[in-house]
């Protein structure tokens, strides 16, 4: 049975309470005007009635709600009323990440990174913006319809960072996701959501966090310990996997990965080398290790050696060979077969037939002599389309002076047509697609990450050109340098129609974007 809310707003009626924390009531209601459905999020009266706090949230509600990206939830800045502070956004059909993990987790590879690639997305734009989101979990993402990711909540643990009402930093945020820096006495930062997007990532796949217990013992095991390695957890993941997202969560913000693009990127190269760890079921005690090594590195000293041996055995015969080969008589070169027409008769060359049909010199009616060449005598012709002659040597005593030959005039070639291959027709678009490119003319490698009906990410390098065919859709996308140094990052969108080119380069939007 729903008990009755006894919260009368203006514009909006509420129906059913969500869910409830220390900060902040989630309601389900609609809106009075056109009945639409929508969320509302309510402080609670002591931040409600704090300055400090009412600012803070003002301020950063209406920075999230100039957020624009389809993995976002939509929201609205925030109002007041009778001594109320709330914020309203839009209500999606979905089911919470959380849900997801406990009912169908451990999930695949690919859905794994179908999800964090969406998740990656709404970070980076967030963070393009300045907005942190400061308690990034389960619990705050949503599946739709085909895996679509919503995510909701930027912003609402940063308003509340600093209020004398939160006893430390971590206070708003869930404990399985607190990064290191933040249980040390730090506050929301972009390092720190991409540590709770590695979390994410690890109970995709594992179907459970890596820290579990008491909060202060889950908050200690963040900033002191090391994870299980995920492959141990589930070995159907990939070693090449379980190093990505060791290095997400690691303890230095250094070694993390500078965007979420990054991320999953990293994530997708190393699922693609779809090497399993199921080999590795036990681990073997550190003597045995240390004994295992020292027995294989002696077995490779043994195969190097006789690796040396065949080789040097090898070249030595090859050069034997060479020698040999060297002393021999000179190859026999053959003429290449002509191709006659064989229903022409082939005539007798007789001293007449050759006054025939060779021309006379221009000195005398007498045929002109033939010079041999001066290794005539040790070449064979080779010809099996013409009738046996006489050795060129025995003709060369018999007739010193003129030398038979075939003229054109009793040889015809005949020539094949060669087939003349079409040229290939510009490929068409593929269905519903178009085409976006993308041109890098800075002298930086440059990170392109594009959002829309299709996500994709690619690393340009200088004065190269990238091609992406996307699902026809309206698009952000967004620039910047892998280590985030060097160039200042940008923003664009674009609406991309079937069979549509649209270029852009790195100083397309940038006037824009100042």
């Amino acid at each position: 049975m729903t008990a009755t809310i006894d919260i009368h707003l203006e514009k909006y009626t509420l129906e059913t309470e969500l869910s409830q924390n220390a900060w902040f009531t989630l309601y389900r209601g609609y809106r009075q005007v056109d009945q639409a459905p929508i969320n509302i999020k309510m402080a609670a009266p002591l931040l409600a009635a704090d300055e400090f706090f009412r600012r803070r949230f003002k301020h950063i509600t209406r920075q999230a709600a100039e957020l624009d990206h389809p993995n976002l939830i939509r929201s609205y800045e925030a109002e007041e009323e009778n001594g109320r502070l709330f914020l309203v956004q839009d209500f999606v059909e979905a089911r919470s990440l959380a849900e997801v993990i406990e009912t169908e987790g451990p999930l695949s590879l690919k859905r794994t990174e179908f999800i964090i690639g969406q998740i990656a997305s709404a970070l980076d734009c967030a963070h393009h913006a300045s907005v942190l989101h400061g308690d990034l979990s389960a619990h705050q993402i949503f599946l739709g319809a085909n895996d679509h990711v919503y995510v909701s909540n930027f912003g609402h643990s940063q308003a509340i960072y600093g209020n004398n009402l939160a006893d430390h930093s971590y206070a708003v945020s869930s404990p399985e996701i607190v990064a290191p820096e933040r249980v040390r006495g730090e506050g929301p930062s972009r390092p720190a959501d991409l540590y709770s997007l590695g979390i994410i990532c690890y109970q995709l796949l594992a179907k459970q966090s890596p820290f579990t217990g008491p909060r202060s013992t889950v908050f200690h095991a963040h900033a002191y310990r090391q994870p299980r390695p995920l492959h141990e957890v589930n070995t159907g993941v990939p070693l090449a996997v379980s190093e990505v997202v060791s290095r997400m969560l690691a303890k230095s913000v250094d070694v993390r990965y500078n965007t979420g693009a990054e991320f999953a990127r990293a994530l997708r190269v190393a699922n693609q080398t779809r090497t399993s760890t199921r080999q590795y079921d036990r681990l073997l005690p550190l003597a045995e290790r240390e004994r295992t090594r020292v027995i294989k590195f002696r077995d490779i000293f043994f195969l190097s050696g006789a690796s040396v041996v065949i080789l040097l055995v090898a070249a030595l015969a090859a050069w034997t060979g060479y020698e040999l080969g060297l002393k021999q008589n000179p190859p026999i070169i053959q003429s290449p077969p002509v191709i006659v027409d064989s229903t022409l008769p082939t005539p007798t060359p007789t001293e007449d037939f050759l006054r025939a049909i060779i021309p006379p010199t221009a000195a005398n009616d007498e045929m002109a002599p033939v010079t041999p060449e001066p290794d005539a005598a040790n070449v064979v012709l080779v010809d099996t389309l013409l009738p046996p002659r006489t050795p060129f040597a025995v003709r060369l005593q018999a007739s010193p002076t003129v030398t038979p030959t075939v003229t054109p005039t009793q040889v015809r070639i005949v020539a094949t047509a060669i087939p003349v291959v079409p040229s290939t027709p510009e490929q068409a678009f593929p269905a519903g697609q178009g085409l976006f490119t993308f041109f890098n003319p800075t002298g930086h490698d440059l990170v392109v990450d594009v959002s829309g009906p299709t996500f994709v990410s690619a690393v340009i390098p200088p004065n190269n050109r990238e091609e992406f065919y996307l699902a026809a859709g309206s698009y952000l996308y967004m620039t910047h340098t892998p280590g985030g140094h060097g160039l200042d990052p940008t923003k664009g969108v674009f609406d991309l129609g079937e069979g549509q080119l649209i270029e852009k380069d790195y100083y397309s939007d940038y006037e824009w974007q100042q």
